[in-house]
C-alpha cells in the first residue's frame, strides 16, 4: 500500500489506542516554488493506525490501549512522521501510520511489544 509522507507538527490528542488527532504539514516543489500544505483545522486531523485495533470507548482495555499509544509518542524520538495511505478509514479519519524519526511504527510496536490485535478487515 503506497502512502504519503506528511511531518507531524502537533500532536494534539490521543483518542484511543488506534486514533491520533495530530497537525500535519507537507513541503513539495512546483517548478522554481516551494509549497507547504498544513491542515488548517485548529483540531488537526484524526488519524486512524491503519495495522492495529484496539479497543473503543467504553469497551475493556480502552484505557490501556490509550495510555500505551500516549506513551510511545511521549518516548518516540522526533521529529514524527505520518504516513497516509489511500482511501481513508471513514468516519472523517485518515488511514495511516506514525513514524518515529527511525522509522519504527507506532502500529508496529503496540502489535509487538504491547499484544495489541492487528486490524483484519471483514
Amino acid at each position: 500500500m503506497n502512502g504519503t509522507t506528511w511531518q507531524v507538527q502537533s500532536v494534539i490528542r490521543v483518542v484511543d489506542g488506534d486514533t491520533v488527532r495530530l497537525v500535519r504539514s507537507r513541503t513539495t516543489r512546483l517548478d522554481a516554488l516551494e509549497l507547504t500544505a498544513r491542515d488548517a483545522h485548529p483540531d488537526g486531523a484524526s488519524v486512524r493506525l491503519a495495522w492495529v485495533d484496539t479497543p473503543e470507548r467504553g469497551q475493556p482495555g480502552y484505557t490501556e490501549a490509550r495510555t500505551d499509544l500516549t506513551a510511545w509518542i511521549e518516548q518516540a524520538p522526533g521529529p514524527l512522521t505520518v504516513v497516509c495511505y489511500e482511501g481513508g478509514a471513514g468516519w472523517d479519519r485518515i488511514l495511516g501510520d506514525v513514524l518515529d524519526a527511525d522509522g519504527a511504527s507506532a502500529s508496529e510496536w503496540l502489535m509487538r511489544d504491547r499484544g495489541w490485535e492487528p486490524y483484519l478487515p471483514a
